[in-house]
């Protein structure tokens, strides 16, 4: 009676994964689509800074006047589609040791260590990383309060009891077959961070020119090429544009895992497993799908970085995986 079932639902998943397939590749053609069809012209327009796919349709270029044109290509815009972005950061935790061992972390050694020096693999590792046998964890009070102060510098609601629970799942840098999480029961959650987009606070910053993005507008101008594709000119107003809040779902502290090194010799590859970073301290961050455009999403990491790295909790080095 159980293999029926089982080849049922097989067959339910496998209809709903062919039902996404068709609707993703239809999706695709149509936003990749810029040639006109039998009667109209059907342009995808992309605004980075909104996030917002725009349609136009037009007839075939006339030998009127080009504002005539354009006032009369503006009134047939409409939009398609809105990118909707939640972000999930991973924040490890600048403190001098791991999250349930007393094996040291590299921040520990930092006076020992300069940042560009080559540390030798499996230098910072204790028995209970590598999962030995009869090892027992202790938890770290430097990273539960590194966790408190990065949730309280992201206005989240600081639960006064909060859980860890195992997340089975199986890597070659991960020797215990399962990550000590939390899910259900965060550190924190309830939290919020205001920020502006990357493209108002940073570009416009390094060119040195004003910032006239105007943050989700809509197009008030579309002007006519000669091959046929449209530009759309954005309202703007003058001066800074207006902050934006991203909801903080939850906060949960975790562990790390280790670093895999896949080297190819010859016609052969081989991994090596590095259990320096196994086991450390991190945070886990998970937002609220309220981004609308890849420059809201880099703006508040940029933010969320600074913010870290203002309190002391995390150094920010990306280049390094020490936030990603």
């Amino acid at each position: 009676a159980i293999i029926p079932v089982q080849h049922g639902l097989r067959g339910k998943l496998r209809a709903v994964a062919n039902r996404r397939r068709r609707l993703m590749v239809k999706t695709s053609r149509r936003c990749s689509s810029t040639e006109a069809t039998d009667t109209t012209n059907h342009n995808m327009l992309i605004d980075r800074d909104t996030g917002i796919v725009w349609e136009t349709l037009s007839s075939s270029p006339s030998s009127s006047g080009d504002s005539q044109h354009s006032e009369a290509t503006n009134n047939r815009l409409r939009p398609l589609y809105q990118t909707i972005i939640g972000i999930e950061i991973h924040a490890q935790l600048s403190v001098p040791t791991k999250l349930f061992s007393t094996a040291p972390t590299r921040q520990n050694h930092s006076n020992t260590f300069e940042r560009n020096d080559a540390v030798s693999a499996n230098v910072f590792v204790h028995s209970y990383d590598m999962a030995y046998p009869g090892t027992l964890p202790s938890l770290s009070m430097s990273a539960v309060k590194a966790s408190v102060i990065s949730a309280a510098a992201l206005n989240c609601q600081i639960h006064e009891t909060s859980r860890f629970e195992r997340k089975h799942y199986f890597y070659p840098d991960l020797p215990n077959g399962y990550q000590i999480t939390q899910q259900r029961w965060p550190l924190a959650s309830n939290g919020f961070v205001d920020f502006r987009p990357w493209s108002n606070n940073q570009r416009q910053m390094k060119k040195g020119k004003q910032n006239t993005n105007l943050r989700r507008g809509k197009p008030t101008n579309c002007n006519k090429k000669h091959d046929g594709s449209a530009k759309v000119v954005m309202q703007s107003n003058q001066g800074e544009s207006e902050n934006i809040q991203l909801r903080i779902e939850r906060i949960q502290l975790e562990q790390d895992t280790g670093k895999t090194i896949t080297n190819s010799i010859a016609s052969a590859s081989q991994s090596q497993i590095d259990l320096n970073r196994a086991g450390c301290a991190l945070i886990e961050i998970v937002s609220h799908p309220d981004l609308r455009s890849a420059h809201e999403a880099a703006g508040v990491v940029e933010k969320i970085r600074k913010l870290l790295k203002h309190v002391g909790t995390c150094d920010g080095r990306m280049e390094e995986g020490s936030l990603r």
